[in-house]
């Protein structure tokens, strides 16, 4: 299909390619193709939600999910980042809030109600104790899901700048 994403993998001769499937309707832009644990991949969009695709049987890519958005607002379908913490979690952070998707049950957003000055967010990363970290237009937030918290980190905390915008995240291999 013309336009649809492609898988590249690193190392093969010559590199295969394999066209995903997209459901009707979804032309991107796309920001980021992540692969979890369990083998699936999520291609978040900007402005048609996330697609989960997992390996069928014979090996083809089938989607196993897709969202238009947590919501049917145009923000909350615009995923801005995507991070997988240690329990298999998947966080979305959007134009719409914080997302949850969990095997275990719904999709749960975080927003002001937990800590969150705004709901305009660009990245969430996840450290390996379960703390998220979330990049917005005011600062940077620090998020523990488990006692539904989270603080805002600024300029009067000692960083640079207040302003994180999209790709403003990075984790380094010492965490």
């Amino acid at each position: 299909e013309e336009g649809a994403p492609k898988r590249i993998t690193p190392g093969a001769k010559p590199v295969c390619q394999d066209k995903l499937p997209l459901p009707a309707g979804v032309h991107g832009p796309f920001y980021r193709l992540m692969q979890a644990r369990d083998g699936d991949l999520w291609l978040m969009t900007a402005q048609e939600g996330y697609i989960r695709y997992r390996r069928s049987a014979d090996d083809n890519w089938v989607v196993q999910e897709w969202r238009p958005g947590p919501g049917a607002t145009t923000a909350s379908r615009n995923i801005t980042g995507m991070t997988e913490d240690r329990e298999g979690n998947v966080w979305l952070s959007t134009a719409d809030g914080l997302y949850r998707h969990s095997q275990q049950g719904p999709l749960q957003r975080y927003g002001e109600e937990h800590g969150f000055r705004s709901s305009y967010f660009y990245c969430v990363l996840a450290e390996d104790d379960g703390t998220l970290w979330v990049s917005a237009n005011e600062g940077l937030y620090r998020c523990e899901p488990r006692r539904n918290q989270a603080r805002l980190f600024t300029q009067s905390d000692g960083l640079a700048h207040n302003e994180f915008n999209s790709g403003a995240c990075h984790r380094a291999a010492d965490g």
